[in-house]
Protein backbone atom coordinates (compact mmCIF):
# COMPACT_ATOMS: atom_id res chain seq x y z
CA UNK A 1 0.00 0.00 0.00
CA UNK A 2 1.31 3.38 -0.83
CA UNK A 3 -0.10 5.44 1.71
CA UNK A 4 0.15 9.21 2.56
CA UNK A 5 -1.33 11.53 5.07
CA UNK A 6 -4.98 11.78 4.06
CA UNK A 7 -5.38 8.01 2.66
CA UNK A 8 -8.57 6.71 3.57
CA UNK A 9 -8.51 3.02 4.72
CA UNK A 10 -9.79 -0.16 7.05
CA UNK A 11 -8.24 -0.76 10.14
CA UNK A 12 -8.54 -3.50 12.90
CA UNK A 13 -9.39 -2.65 16.45
CA UNK A 14 -9.76 -6.06 18.20
CA UNK A 15 -12.19 -8.04 16.75
CA UNK A 16 -13.74 -5.59 14.47
CA UNK A 17 -12.54 -3.30 11.44
CA UNK A 18 -13.46 0.57 11.06
CA UNK A 19 -13.03 2.78 8.32
CA UNK A 20 -10.40 5.00 9.12
CA UNK A 21 -7.66 8.12 8.08
CA UNK A 22 -3.86 8.35 7.98
CA UNK A 23 -3.73 11.50 9.56
CA UNK A 24 0.52 11.30 10.20
CA UNK A 25 3.00 8.98 8.90
CA UNK A 26 6.35 8.07 10.58
CA UNK A 27 8.73 6.11 8.21
CA UNK A 28 11.42 3.96 9.77
CA UNK A 29 14.48 5.76 10.83
CA UNK A 30 13.23 9.38 9.59
CA UNK A 31 13.54 12.43 11.94
CA UNK A 32 10.18 13.48 10.72
CA UNK A 33 6.86 12.96 10.98
CA UNK A 34 4.29 13.58 7.54
CA UNK A 35 1.30 15.51 8.16
CA UNK A 36 -1.43 16.47 6.01
CA UNK A 37 -0.80 19.26 3.49
CA UNK A 38 3.06 18.63 2.65
CA UNK A 39 4.09 19.94 5.91
CA UNK A 40 6.45 17.59 8.73
CA UNK A 41 7.37 17.59 12.30
CA UNK A 42 9.92 16.65 14.24
CA UNK A 43 9.75 13.18 15.29
CA UNK A 44 11.18 14.24 18.94
CA UNK A 45 8.15 16.02 19.45
CA UNK A 46 6.30 12.37 19.66
CA UNK A 47 7.11 10.75 22.69
CA UNK A 48 4.82 7.80 21.78
CA UNK A 49 7.57 7.24 18.87
CA UNK A 50 10.13 6.54 20.96
CA UNK A 51 9.98 2.54 20.74
CA UNK A 52 9.36 2.59 17.24
CA UNK A 53 11.45 4.65 15.46
CA UNK A 54 12.57 1.97 13.34
CA UNK A 55 9.16 0.77 11.75
CA UNK A 56 6.94 2.49 9.76
CA UNK A 57 4.08 3.63 12.02
CA UNK A 58 0.69 5.24 11.07
CA UNK A 59 -1.31 7.66 13.37
CA UNK A 60 -4.97 7.10 12.45
CA UNK A 61 -8.50 8.78 13.12
CA UNK A 62 -11.21 6.60 13.60
CA UNK A 63 -14.26 7.92 11.16
CA UNK A 64 -17.27 8.59 13.91
CA UNK A 65 -15.50 8.25 16.99
CA UNK A 66 -14.09 10.83 19.41
CA UNK A 67 -10.23 11.94 18.60
CA UNK A 68 -9.43 10.29 22.37
CA UNK A 69 -9.24 6.99 19.91
CA UNK A 70 -6.75 8.43 17.44
CA UNK A 71 -3.48 5.82 17.79
CA UNK A 72 -0.61 5.01 16.17
CA UNK A 73 -0.45 1.57 14.45
CA UNK A 74 1.72 -0.60 12.59
CA UNK A 75 0.80 -1.26 9.33
CA UNK A 76 0.09 -5.13 9.98
CA UNK A 77 -3.20 -3.61 11.20
CA UNK A 78 -4.03 -1.28 8.11
CA UNK A 79 -5.92 -2.49 5.00
CA UNK A 80 -6.68 -0.87 1.94
CA UNK A 81 -9.99 0.87 1.20
CA UNK A 82 -11.87 -1.15 -1.42
CA UNK A 83 -14.94 -2.92 -1.54
CA UNK A 84 -13.67 -6.00 -0.88
CA UNK A 85 -12.34 -4.95 2.59
CA UNK A 86 -15.71 -2.97 3.15
CA UNK A 87 -17.77 -6.52 2.73
CA UNK A 88 -15.42 -8.21 5.13
CA UNK A 89 -16.02 -5.27 7.67
CA UNK A 90 -19.58 -5.82 6.93
CA UNK A 91 -18.91 -10.03 7.96
CA UNK A 92 -16.90 -8.85 11.24
CA UNK A 93 -19.79 -6.30 11.92
CA UNK A 94 -22.44 -9.11 11.96
CA UNK A 95 -20.91 -11.66 13.71
CA UNK A 96 -19.57 -9.72 16.36
CA UNK A 97 -23.40 -8.33 17.30
CA UNK A 98 -23.80 -9.21 20.93
CA UNK A 99 -26.35 -7.28 23.06
CA UNK A 100 -25.10 -5.38 25.60
CA UNK A 101 -24.17 -6.89 28.93
CA UNK A 102 -24.23 -6.00 32.55
CA UNK A 103 -21.08 -6.18 34.29
CA UNK A 104 -20.15 -5.52 37.75
CA UNK A 105 -16.91 -3.40 38.11
CA UNK A 106 -15.32 -5.45 40.08
CA UNK A 107 -11.62 -6.42 38.61
CA UNK A 108 -10.97 -10.12 40.12
CA UNK A 109 -14.07 -11.55 38.42
CA UNK A 110 -13.09 -13.53 35.47
CA UNK A 111 -14.86 -12.26 32.04
CA UNK A 112 -16.23 -15.88 31.69
CA UNK A 113 -18.23 -15.12 34.42
CA UNK A 114 -19.01 -11.57 33.76
CA UNK A 115 -20.25 -12.34 29.97
CA UNK A 116 -23.65 -14.42 29.31
CA UNK A 117 -23.85 -17.74 28.40
CA UNK A 118 -22.97 -18.04 24.51
CA UNK A 119 -25.59 -18.77 22.05
CA UNK A 120 -26.10 -21.00 19.32
CA UNK A 121 -25.09 -18.73 16.79
CA UNK A 122 -21.66 -19.63 14.57
CA UNK A 123 -18.28 -18.54 15.56
CA UNK A 124 -16.67 -19.20 11.93
CA UNK A 125 -14.73 -16.10 10.76
CA UNK A 126 -14.48 -15.98 7.03
CA UNK A 127 -11.13 -13.68 6.37
CA UNK A 128 -10.45 -13.55 2.43
CA UNK A 129 -7.23 -13.70 1.16
CA UNK A 130 -6.57 -10.76 -0.55
CA UNK A 131 -3.24 -11.72 -3.37
CA UNK A 132 -4.86 -15.43 -3.94
CA UNK A 133 -7.96 -16.24 -4.68
CA UNK A 134 -8.56 -19.14 -1.44
CA UNK A 135 -10.60 -18.64 1.27
CA UNK A 136 -8.99 -19.14 4.85
CA UNK A 137 -11.48 -19.67 7.92
CA UNK A 138 -10.09 -20.24 11.44
CA UNK A 139 -12.56 -21.87 13.18
CA UNK A 140 -13.22 -21.27 16.80
CA UNK A 141 -15.89 -22.10 19.75
CA UNK A 142 -18.40 -19.63 21.20
CA UNK A 143 -15.71 -19.13 24.40
CA UNK A 144 -13.26 -18.19 22.36
CA UNK A 145 -15.63 -15.20 20.35
CA UNK A 146 -17.59 -13.88 23.49
CA UNK A 147 -13.95 -13.99 24.95
CA UNK A 148 -12.71 -11.43 22.74
CA UNK A 149 -15.24 -9.13 21.95
CA UNK A 150 -15.27 -9.32 26.01
CA UNK A 151 -11.73 -8.10 26.29
CA UNK A 152 -12.45 -5.50 23.42
CA UNK A 153 -15.19 -4.37 25.49
CA UNK A 154 -13.17 -4.71 29.08
CA UNK A 155 -10.05 -2.59 27.48
CA UNK A 156 -11.72 -0.12 25.53
CA UNK A 157 -14.71 0.59 27.04
CA UNK A 158 -14.59 0.01 30.97
CA UNK A 159 -10.76 1.19 30.85
CA UNK A 160 -9.86 -2.09 32.61
CA UNK A 161 -6.56 -3.60 31.67
CA UNK A 162 -5.29 -7.19 31.74
CA UNK A 163 -3.27 -7.85 34.76
CA UNK A 164 0.49 -8.28 33.45
CA UNK A 165 2.35 -9.78 33.88
CA UNK A 166 0.77 -12.59 33.38
CA UNK A 167 0.58 -15.68 35.50
CA UNK A 168 0.60 -18.10 32.20
CA UNK A 169 2.70 -16.51 29.55
CA UNK A 170 2.06 -17.26 25.87
CA UNK A 171 5.46 -18.98 26.22
CA UNK A 172 3.65 -21.09 29.23
CA UNK A 173 0.28 -21.69 27.10
CA UNK A 174 2.16 -22.69 24.09
CA UNK A 175 4.68 -25.10 26.29
CA UNK A 176 1.98 -26.89 27.72
CA UNK A 177 0.34 -26.98 24.42
CA UNK A 178 3.29 -28.99 23.06
CA UNK A 179 3.35 -31.61 25.77
CA UNK A 180 -0.12 -32.06 25.44
CA UNK A 181 0.01 -32.75 21.25
CA UNK A 182 3.59 -34.17 20.93
CA UNK A 183 3.28 -37.56 22.44
CA UNK A 184 0.81 -38.29 20.00
CA UNK A 185 3.04 -37.08 16.91
CA UNK A 186 5.33 -39.00 14.86
CA UNK A 187 8.94 -36.76 14.92
CA UNK A 188 8.27 -35.24 11.58
CA UNK A 189 5.23 -34.41 12.89
CA UNK A 190 6.91 -32.93 16.12
CA UNK A 191 9.05 -30.84 14.10
CA UNK A 192 6.18 -29.16 12.48
CA UNK A 193 4.89 -28.68 15.15
CA UNK A 194 7.66 -26.86 16.61
CA UNK A 195 8.23 -24.47 13.85
CA UNK A 196 4.45 -23.37 14.18
CA UNK A 197 4.51 -23.00 17.44
CA UNK A 198 8.48 -20.93 18.03
CA UNK A 199 6.78 -19.16 14.73
CA UNK A 200 3.90 -18.09 16.54
CA UNK A 201 5.83 -16.69 19.62
CA UNK A 202 8.61 -14.65 17.79
CA UNK A 203 5.42 -12.86 15.67
CA UNK A 204 3.87 -12.59 19.14
CA UNK A 205 6.90 -10.56 20.40
CA UNK A 206 7.36 -8.90 17.02
CA UNK A 207 4.11 -7.98 16.53
CA UNK A 208 2.50 -6.91 20.03
CA UNK A 209 3.18 -2.98 20.22
CA UNK A 210 1.98 -2.65 16.81
CA UNK A 211 -0.84 -4.41 16.03
CA UNK A 212 -1.97 -6.43 19.25
CA UNK A 213 -2.57 -3.55 21.94
CA UNK A 214 -5.40 -1.09 22.60
CA UNK A 215 -4.66 2.32 22.51
CA UNK A 216 -5.67 2.41 26.19
CA UNK A 217 -2.87 -0.71 26.94
CA UNK A 218 0.36 0.91 25.29
CA UNK A 219 0.72 3.47 28.40
CA UNK A 220 1.06 0.00 30.42
CA UNK A 221 3.52 -1.26 27.57
CA UNK A 222 5.91 1.96 27.81
CA UNK A 223 5.83 0.94 32.09
CA UNK A 224 6.74 -2.14 31.24
CA UNK A 225 9.53 -1.12 28.97
CA UNK A 226 10.54 1.51 31.68
CA UNK A 227 10.45 -1.08 34.51
CA UNK A 228 12.35 -3.54 32.13
CA UNK A 229 9.79 -6.14 33.11
CA UNK A 230 9.98 -6.66 29.22
CA UNK A 231 13.99 -6.39 28.00
CA UNK A 232 16.75 -8.55 25.77
CA UNK A 233 16.15 -11.41 27.91
CA UNK A 234 12.04 -11.19 29.05
CA UNK A 235 10.62 -10.57 25.87
CA UNK A 236 6.53 -9.93 25.41
CA UNK A 237 5.81 -13.89 24.78
CA UNK A 238 7.08 -14.12 28.68
CA UNK A 239 5.35 -11.29 30.26
CA UNK A 240 1.62 -11.21 28.15
CA UNK A 241 -0.79 -13.93 28.17
CA UNK A 242 -3.83 -15.95 27.21
CA UNK A 243 -6.20 -12.50 26.14
CA UNK A 244 -3.25 -11.46 23.65
CA UNK A 245 -1.96 -14.84 22.42
CA UNK A 246 -6.11 -15.13 21.20
CA UNK A 247 -5.84 -11.49 19.70
CA UNK A 248 -2.79 -12.65 17.46
CA UNK A 249 -4.31 -15.89 16.76
CA UNK A 250 -7.47 -14.59 15.57
CA UNK A 251 -5.91 -12.32 13.12
CA UNK A 252 -3.13 -14.43 11.52
CA UNK A 253 -5.60 -15.49 8.68
CA UNK A 254 -5.15 -12.38 7.17
CA UNK A 255 -1.58 -12.34 8.15
CA UNK A 256 -1.15 -15.58 6.12
CA UNK A 257 -2.90 -14.44 3.13
CA UNK A 258 -0.88 -11.45 2.93
CA UNK A 259 2.21 -13.62 3.26
CA UNK A 260 4.03 -15.77 0.68
CA UNK A 261 3.23 -19.17 2.45
CA UNK A 262 2.34 -21.87 -0.47
CA UNK A 263 -1.33 -23.68 0.18
CA UNK A 264 -0.37 -26.78 2.09
CA UNK A 265 1.59 -25.08 4.48
CA UNK A 266 -0.70 -22.16 5.44
CA UNK A 267 -3.52 -24.98 5.65
CA UNK A 268 -1.13 -27.01 8.45
CA UNK A 269 -0.59 -23.52 10.08
CA UNK A 270 -4.62 -23.09 10.26
CA UNK A 271 -5.19 -26.70 11.18
CA UNK A 272 -2.74 -26.10 14.11
CA UNK A 273 -4.15 -22.60 15.36
CA UNK A 274 -7.17 -24.32 15.18
CA UNK A 275 -6.10 -27.03 17.63
CA UNK A 276 -4.87 -24.62 19.84
CA UNK A 277 -7.97 -22.79 20.15
CA UNK A 278 -10.13 -25.88 20.96
CA UNK A 279 -7.47 -26.92 23.62
CA UNK A 280 -7.20 -23.38 24.77
CA UNK A 281 -11.24 -23.12 25.30
CA UNK A 282 -11.26 -26.72 27.79
CA UNK A 283 -8.40 -24.77 29.50
CA UNK A 284 -9.90 -20.96 30.33
CA UNK A 285 -10.01 -21.99 33.91
CA UNK A 286 -6.42 -22.57 33.97
CA UNK A 287 -5.34 -19.78 32.04
CA UNK A 288 -7.35 -17.27 31.90
CA UNK A 289 -5.79 -13.57 33.53
CA UNK A 290 -8.13 -11.27 35.51
CA UNK A 291 -8.86 -7.63 34.47
CA UNK A 292 -7.60 -4.11 36.65
CA UNK A 293 -9.32 -1.00 37.34
CA UNK A 294 -6.58 2.19 36.69
CA UNK A 295 -5.51 5.15 38.28
CA UNK A 296 -6.41 8.33 37.66
CA UNK A 297 -3.26 8.99 36.98
CA UNK A 298 -2.81 6.24 34.43
CA UNK A 299 -6.03 7.28 32.79
CA UNK A 300 -5.20 11.07 32.38
CA UNK A 301 -1.06 9.56 31.26
CA UNK A 302 -2.83 6.86 28.63
CA UNK A 303 -5.26 9.79 26.81
CA UNK A 304 -1.54 12.01 26.34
Amino acid sequence: MNLSPGSLVFAYHGPLMYEAKVLKIHRAGSNVVELMEGKEDDVDRYPRLKHLREIDTYFLHYSGWNSKWDEWVGIERILEHNDENKSKKSQLDSINKRPKISRQASPALSPLVRRQQPGSQSSKLPLQRRKRAQLLVLKYDDNIKHILVDDWQFVTRDHQLVSIPAESSVVKILQDYSQYRSPSLDETQKDVLREVLNGLILYFDKSLHLMLLYKYENQQYFELLQKETINDQTPPSQVYGLEHLLRLIVTMPAILADSTIDAVSMNVIIQELERILQWVSTHLNVYMGSYINTSPQYDALSRQ
